[in-house]
């Protein structure tokens, strides 16, 4: 076999987004793989029939992965043959006969009001804003994926089924977050305009036309995930006031004719979020499903995340899967179907029922065509009495006599969490003969409130962790050379980039991914909401402490940098805007520091999860080159 490379991706396959029909009948799902011709992700969407177990592809004109089932048992997909119109085709399983709804404008989402109309978003470009000056006169104005978002006007409406009319819900300026279905109620989470600022949103109730009731006002809930069990209305979050936006209590009861909420179930761990960092293929499917009077969603515990049910008298039973990582799920008559990894492979198609769980489909794997280097577990407990978990990835061909270099990988979040699961980025870095150290840092999630409690104090535990864990890595692994030592990271691990470069000369090499360099600009240009910084931080520019978020800012001690650099970043990444990368590389350059600024042009904030993949194949090159340089 041969080491795998950055074109590798390639042959990356892995299944997603499973869908029961209604009478459980059918089981949509689709394999995925790039297609290098277009440079594109194809799937190929695919039919099992539950009860003969046979599959067969969907040659439907058109199918992609926005389908779902439609109450009569049908496949219901979106296309966009322009930015201003819309079809939703209808393919009917049986005899394969296909039925297509025209909307004159651009719409998302699918969800069913009754039989006869669909709940969707529908965006409104004003067509005189393109050729005149940018405009902007609300907040947030971008949104990353999206862009800029001035001239446009995104709306949550009906359509008829019948006639492709377009009925609004709706008024403008209205954000909406979550949208469900309580009998003849349309639930909303979300915030009118005058609430613009708050992260905490409301929620509301539409019941009769151009009339939306507010039943808990903006300001007092984290609403993560909303739903209905047994004609009463509950969701997971919490109020923030201990560990702020990331805090974990559980989930809540809505008693909508008193409008009263009551605690309901202690749950301290995700809920429809799936906080295992993985980099193959993103999967649109569901996170959370009602199913019997249960609720099934994915949640990520001591990093591995799976399958858990919560009961209507609040019992919450976890990891129904066996998988390492379960990225969507859903549920009919008592069977459960999902795609996720085991055993290192990417994730495929399982079937859990009462008396055992099952794969339904599987794909084509890299560990089949390439060598990969298997995670090697280290845990230690840091200076504050918590148990770190990392792991180690051996060289490629690594021989006990050698001596190598290392790289320390840093995930993004910071509430979210490596696992000893297939990672491109990293068996690319180990291919080309170096150690692969990664580790779950204070502030990581699926440890609990406590151990993911960073606030105002990004930098400090965080930062010890991360050098003891490269100081346990070179105890336990002597083919280390610790004058060899690398440190690559995106997002929040940019930020430690940053940061690390700043307040240590350990590493002779460092590549910074869509990071933050600079607390001030961050939380005036990022999408991520108004008090983000404030919350995670314990400053703001509009307070007396903001001379705090400089003083937690890496480019403030960018004069301290000796480690050459590589700055890789998106030109429409909207949650570290350009502007960060940029004054790191502006400090370091003037002071002659060797460094790259890696900008591509139309990649966002997801460049190495779900960017194009020539995009992706380009930057792993280039983050293999650097260290092969500097290493």
């Amino acid at each position: 076999m041969q080491s795998v490379t950055p074109d590798s991706l390639w042959q990356m396959q892995s299944i997603v987004a499973p869908h029961f029909s209604p009478n459980g009948r059918y089981l949509a799902y689709a394999a995925q793989q790039y297609n290098k011709e277009k440079s594109i992700t194809s799937p190929c969407v695919r039919l099992r029939n539950t009860e003969t177990g046979a599959s067969e592809d969907i040659n439907a004109p058109g199918i992609n992965l926005s389908y779902s089932w439609t109450p009569d048992n049908n496949l219901m997909y979106v296309l966009h043959p322009d930015k201003q119109s819309t079809i939703y085709r209808i393919w009917n399983p049986c005899n394969y006969e296909t039925k297509d709804i025209k909307v004159s404008t651009f719409c998302h989402g699918n969800s069913f009001w009754g039989n006869d109309k669909l709940v969707v978003f529908t965006r409104i470009e004003d067509q005189n804003e393109k050729d005149n000056p940018i405009i902007i006169e609300n907040y947030p104005y971008t949104f990353n994926g999206k862009g800029w978002m001035y001239g446009q006007e995104e709306r949550l409406s009906f359509i008829s089924l019948t006639d492709g009319t377009i009925t609004h819900i709706t008024p403008k300026g209205f954000r909406i977050e979550q949208t469900v279905c309580f009998g003849n109620k349309l639930l909303i989470v979300g915030y009118r305009s005058n609430y613009v600022g708050l992260s905490k949103p409301g929620l509301y109730c539409y019941e009769n036309p151009n009339q939306i009731e507010e039943w808990i006002a903006p300001g007092r809930f984290y609403i993560r995930q909303l739903f209905c069990l047994k004609d009463q209305i509950y969701f997971a979050g919490s109020t923030g006031e201990k560990y702020g936006r990331y805090e974990y209590s559980g989930f809540y009861h809505f008693d909508f004719p008193k409008k009263s909420i009551e605690f309901f179930a202690e749950y301290e761990a995700s809920v429809g979020v799936n906080t295992v960092m993985a980099d193959s293929f993103p999967d649109p499917g569901k996170k959370i499903c009602v199913s019997d009077d249960m609720l099934y969603f994915i949640s990520a515990i001591n990093n591995q995340s799976g399958i858990c049910r919560l009961s209507t008298d609040g019992t919450i039973t976890p990891f129904l899967s066996t998988a390492d990582s379960v990225e969507s799920l859903d549920v009919s008559q008592g069977r459960i179907a999902y795609c996720g990894t085991k055993n290192f492979r990417s994730a495929e198609l399982y079937q859990i029922t009462e008396s055992d769980e099952t794969c339904l489909a599987q794909v084509k794997q890299l560990s089949e065509q390439y060598r990969l280097s298997t995670p090697e577990e280290i845990t230690f407990i840091d200076a504050d009495g918590f148990k770190i978990h990392g792991w180690v990835l051996k060289p490629d061909s690594f021989q006990k006599d050698k001596s190598y270099p290392a790289v320390l990988c840093i995930h993004g979040g910071p509430r979210c969490a490596y696992a000893p699961i297939y990672l491109h980025e990293l068996q690319c870095i180990a291919a080309q003969g170096r150690f692969v150290l990664y580790c779950n840092p204070r502030g990581s999630d699926t440890y609990g409130n406590e151990f993911g409690n960073i606030n105002g104090r990004y930098g400090t535990v965080d930062m010890k962790d991360l050098l003891q864990f490269v100081d346990e890595a070179i105890k336990r692994y002597p083919q280390i050379n610790p004058d060899r030592l690398g440190v690559n990271g995106g997002s929040y691990g940019g930020f430690m980039v940053n940061w690390l470069i700043g307040h240590s000369n350990r590493f002779k090499a460092a590549v910074s991914q869509r990071s933050i360099s600079n607390w001030i600009s961050h939380e005036a240009i990022s999408d991520i909401g108004m008090d983000y910084v404030r919350d995670q931080m314990g400053a703001s520019l509009l307070e007396d402490n903001r001379d705090q978020l400089w003083e937690c800012s890496p480019v403030r001690f960018a004069c301290n940098v000796t480690t050459p650099t590589l700055f890789i970043h998106g030109d429409q990444d909207m949650r570290c805007s350009l502007a960060e990368p940029r004054q790191m590389y502006y400090a370091l350059y003037q002071r002659q520091i060797p460094t790259k600024l890696l900008i591509f042009k139309g990649e966002n904030h997801n460049l190495l999860r779900s960017g194009k993949p020539q995009n992706r194949i380009r930057a792993l090159e280039e983050i293999n080159q650097w260290f092969e340089r500097y290493l």
